[in-house]
């Protein structure tokens, strides 16, 4: 494929707005932000690849010790009982909750450990001393996988779990738990160390810069594309699908965007319902049984003294699913109503929405945790209950919704995109 003949090095794209823009001299350090949307386009002198290495060794180690070691352990009674991660999802499986087994498992370990196995291999395929094939795709799949590896949330999980036990029971935090803490510190700083974009300008020799409004503000006006992964600028008729220099797949627009959208929103919408009304754990203990909904967990962790847990479960497993299927409800009407106020709020509200959906999952694993924890024979068990697939559903489903939503149609709806022309 034939490398276009434009300056590819001196223009971006705005992936969130499609404004193009004109690249100037940037202080080492600084970031890029989009004059228009304020989306961050990347960061001067972001790379330390030095400590790419070392970083990524340390937390493959570590995430091969959170996963052979005891998260935590609990006593009671002289009964004493412990699990691991891996534990936690076959426990799930052995319960009848498959779909919750295999959630916990893509998010919990098939996701971090692919995020540091790509970051790794995508280094010793770029310190080779020519670009070899397999750099290209490593980078990209990295790209995409970056939002479902959800070790710090797992963390999270595991910590509200502790709090939950620690009133009944003696808590002791294993090996497996400060493995993964190191796991969540040193893939955020070897992903800090290794920015995507960072890579792609500076393997094709420029230095990130700052921006500055191009003559065109739309770069669909001039028949352009910025490629999602590598940020290059590609000419339609010359991409023929794929970005000419990362190879990235290239769509003028996601394909489907609102209504896939909305087929995700709305049945994250459905599942709603049932995930807050069927309890997500149920338990047993010489007391009786006992069902425990979202709102129920909350209320416990309120009254046992908890209330910063009891707030934060709350925030996370009730108020933050709700409000970020009312902001995505709220994009897409727009869109549809071609509204043009608020333009750039409304940027900011897609990009919130896409940061705090992992969270939501939080309960999910606090119910891994307990479930593969709480099995004391006639003194204790605790089972997952319906909402938590449910739940889940509704975690995965508004993620799907955010993912397939193309922000750039909110630029296009109100004709900042369409009736653009050169100055």
């Amino acid at each position: 494929m034939a490398t276009p003949q434009i300056p590819v090095s001196q223009f971006v794209v705005c992936g969130e707005c499609d404004a193009l823009q004109k690249l100037q001299s940037l202080a080492r350090g600084q970031l890029l932000a989009c004059y228009q949307c304020g989306a961050r386009l990347g960061a001067s002198g972001s790379e330390h690849l030095h400590r790419v290495l070392p970083l990524t060794i340390a937390a493959g180690i570590c995430f091969v010790l959170a996963n052979s070691y005891p998260m935590v352990a609990i006593e009671v009674a002289g009964n004493r009982a412990s699990t691991s991660l891996i534990g936690a999802i076959v426990e799930l499986y052995r319960q009848g909750v498959p779909g919750v087994a295999l959630l916990v498992l893509l998010t919990g370990v098939m996701a971090p450990a692919a995020q540091i196995v790509l970051l790794a291999y995508a280094f010793w395929l770029r310190a080779a001393p020519r670009r070899l094939p397999g750099l290209s795709p490593s980078v990209r799949l990295l790209h995409h996988i970056r939002p479902w590896s959800m070790a710090e949330v797992f963390m999270l999980g595991a910590l509200v779990s502790l709090v939950k036990l620690a009133g009944v029971a003696r808590v002791i935090p294993g090996i497996g738990m400060w493995a993964l803490f190191a796991v969540i510190f040193l893939t955020a700083a070897a992903e800090a160390a290794f920015d995507v974009k960072g890579y792609w300008k500076q393997s094709r020799g420029d230095r990130m810069s700052g921006t500055e409004r191009a003559r065109c503000v739309s770069a669909s006006a001039l028949g352009v594309i910025g490629c999602p992964v590598c940020g290059q600028l590609n000419r339609r008729a010359w991409s023929e699908g794929a970005c000419w220099y990362c190879e990235a797949p290239l769509q003028h627009r996601k394909r489907e965007s609102l209504s896939r959208s909305w087929a995700y929103l709305l049945s994250a919408f459905i599942m709603y319902i049932p995930a807050n009304l069927y309890p997500v754990l149920q338990s047993r203990t010489v007391a009786g049984d006992e069902s425990h909904t979202i709102m129920g967990g909350v209320v416990a962790l309120w009254r046992g003294g908890s209330w910063p847990l009891a707030l934060l479960v709350f925030f996370a497993s009730i108020v933050v699913p709700l409000l970020k299927l009312l902001a995505m409800t709220l994009l897409l009407v727009s869109v549809h109503a071609r509204w043009s106020w608020r333009l750039r709020e409304r940027a900011h509200l897609y990009r919130l929405v896409e940061f705090v959906g992992r969270w939501s999952m939080l309960d999910i694993f606090v119910v891994a945790i307990l479930v593969a924890l709480v099995r004391l024979r006639s003194l204790a068990t605790m089972d997952a209950g319906p909402g938590a697939l449910a739940f889940g559903a509704v975690v995965v489903l508004s993620m799907l919704a955010a993912q397939s939503f193309d922000v750039r149609l909110l630029w296009d709806s109100a004709g900042r995109n369409e009736h653009t022309r050169p100055a």
